[in-house]
């Protein structure tokens, strides 16, 4: 039965777990052609109508926000035959840039084109308004590592071509496609870019779909799956700290390094770069203050992804990235390695969630929030 049939009742279950502004992923269970956007009535034990949610289906999964289920309870959601057209999450693709943003505030923008080495999104819009990353330059005169360019993917020895940084030789990553996708529950885009050397020789395809869902204003999910594929020969990825499958780089009044406002916390408690850099851990949060808005963003890596819990390359000077590579820089022993082959036709899939928070750590419960992302809420058929 697809998904989206009128009168099919879900049962949503909360596990042992509270959840607020849980995403919930319905996937179909038969081909749905409706691509639409469906209104959910939730009902109490009796069958009576208690509120209304509002879900978006497309041929493949239905997706909902639910505000609120406690540890050990279940809700119950009809689907109705009520459709509805708002795009509270809308995604305007503007040919080398595509702007995301949520109930008419902007989140973020992704630029691409000619002139971009690999990729990016700038600005990154948190709570408060505050722009979560550094500025964007190229004159190295105005500050450090020019090629931590806000948000992106990247990867220091691919083939033995350094996709990572921009000194001489460097490899690009170019846009070859790209869809979008506006609702009422999250926008998307959709690229398909190929890495290549500096000549422009292909070494591998990526496609990656960045979600971001319609959630409070003190809090933004963005959802990354990333797909590497061995499209054009094997591809070989070297140990290297220079490396970050998804990276960020971090407002500067965030710095964790004595001259900003930050702390780096780990899921196990470790705090600081000492205690976080190179170390393996599910979740990694990075907090303080830009001017007088607390906030911060956490990175969820997901328990299917390959090497979890991953090793993070994070630093006190604002750079956060996940790093499944680095392993003889992390350990300072050349016999542990972080190296992978991937034969050709073959692929490596990432699913990682970013959390751009209002608060600290504890104040914007980012464990329960990797707990909602690792393991989320289970969904019956009544």
């Amino acid at each position: 039965m697809p998904c989206c049939d009128d009168a099919k009742i879900l049962q949503v279950s909360a596990g042992p777990h509270d959840r607020n502004n849980v995403i919930v992923s319905v996937p179909c269970e038969a081909e749905c052609k409706c691509a639409g956007n469906h209104v959910l009535v939730e009902l109490d034990e009796a069958g009576n109508e208690v509120g209304k949610l509002v879900a978006q289906c497309t041929d493949k999964e239905m997706v909902f926000i639910v505000p609120q289920i406690a540890a050990g309870e279940t809700k119950r959601f009809k689907v109705t035959a009520e459709t509805t057209q708002e795009n509270n999450v809308a995604v305007q693709d503007n040919g080398d840039t595509v702007d995301f943003t949520v109930n008419g505030e902007l989140f973020t923008t992704w630029n691409a084109g000619p002139n971009v080495v690999r990729p990016y999104c700038y600005p990154v819009i948190g709570p408060g308004g505050v722009h979560m990353t550094r500025e964007i330059f190229d004159d190295r005169s105005k500050g450090d590592h020019i090629h931590h360019k806000s948000l992106y993917t990247a990867q220091g020895d691919v083939n033995g071509v350094d996709c990572w940084s921009e000194e001489p030789g460097h490899g690009y990553s170019r846009n070859r496609e790209k869809s979008v996708t506006s609702g009422p529950v999250y926008g998307q885009l959709c690229a398909v870019n190929d890495w290549t050397d500096a000549d422009g020789k292909p070494l591998m395809l990526e496609e990656y779909c960045i979600r971001v869902y319609n959630t409070p204003d003190d809090a933004r999910i963005m959802d990354w799956r990333i797909i590497w594929r061995a499209e054009y020969g094997g591809v070989f990825f070297g140990d290297t700290k220079e490396a970050g499958t998804l990276t960020i780089r971090l407002n500067p009044e965030l710095n964790a390094d004595g001259k900003g406002t930050g702390t780096i916390v780990n899921a196990y408690g470790g705090i600081g770069e000492g205690e976080t850099w190179g170390k393996r851990a599910p979740w990694v949060d990075y907090y303080g203050r830009i001017g007088q808005q607390p906030c911060g963003v956490a990175i969820f890596d997901h328990p299917d992804n390959y090497d979890y819990p991953t090793t993070w390359h994070v630093r006190g000077y604002g750079l956060f990235t996940v790093n499944q590579w680095g392993k003889h820089d992390f350990t300072g022993d050349w016999s542990v390695r972080g190296d992978l082959a991937l034969p050709k036709g073959d692929a490596l899939v990432f699913n990682f969630r970013m959390y751009f928070h209002a608060g600290d750590c504890q104040q914007a419960a980012v464990a329960a929030k990797w707990l909602d992302f690792a393991f989320p809420p289970q969904v019956a058929n009544e």
